[in-house]
C-alpha cells in the first residue's frame, strides 16, 4: 500500500509515534472521505487541489477545531510532498491550500472560589514571603516568572 512507504519516509525524518499515528489516522479519514465523496477507490494520483479544499470544507462543516483542520492539512501535505518527490504522483494537490488561521485563547484566570481556597492555604500554611508573593501577584498582574524574576 503506498502509505507504508509514507510510514517508513515519516520514520525517516525521526518523526514521533504520535505524529506518524496522527498523519496516517488524518490520511486514512481523508482517504475514506475521497472513496465515499467520489465513489471509487483512493488513488493519490487522481487527487486535485480541488478535492483538498473540499476536504477542507469538509472539516470546517463539521465543527473541527482550526487545529483539528490544520493537523489534517499538514498530513495531506506531507504524504503528496513525498508522493510527489517518490514519483507516486505528478504535481502536489496541497499547494496553495491554505491552513484555518488559528485563534490563541486568553489565559484563564482563578475563580473567585479558587482565589479563595489559594489565599486560605497561604494564609494557614505559608509563611510572610508567600503571603508577600501571593499578594504581588494578585496586586500587580504579574507572570509567576516575572515575579520570580523579581
Amino acid at each position: 500500500m503506498v502509505s507504508d512507504g509514507f510510514i517508513v519516509h515519516l520514520k525517516s525524518k525521526n518523526c514521533s509515534l504520535k505524529t506518524i499515528t496522527a498523519y496516517t489516522g488524518a490520511l486514512r479519514c481523508f482517504m475514506k472521505w475521497l472513496e465515499d465523496t467520489t465513489g471509487s477507490p483512493f488513488d493519490p494520483a487522481s487527487v486535485t487541489p480541488l478535492d483538498v479544499a473540499d476536504y477542507r470544507r469538509y472539516l470546517l462543516n463539521g465543527n473541527r477545531k482550526p487545529a483539528t483542520v490544520n493537523l489534517h492539512l499538514d498530513a495531506l501535505s506531507s504524504f503528496f510532498s513525498w508522493a510527489a518527490s517518490s514519483g507516486v504522483v505528478s504535481s502536489d494537490p496541497t499547494k496553495g491550500i491554505k491552513r484555518v488561521p488559528e485563534q490563541r485563547g486568553a489565559p484563564r484566570w482563578l475563580t473567585r472560589q479558587e482565589l479563595g481556597t489559594l489565599m486560605r492555604a497561604v494564609q494557614k500554611y505559608g509563611i510572610p514571603r508567600d503571603r508577600a508573593l501571593l499578594a504581588i501577584l494578585l496586586h500587580t498582574g504579574l507572570r509567576v516568572s516575572e515575579a520570580v524574576s523579581l
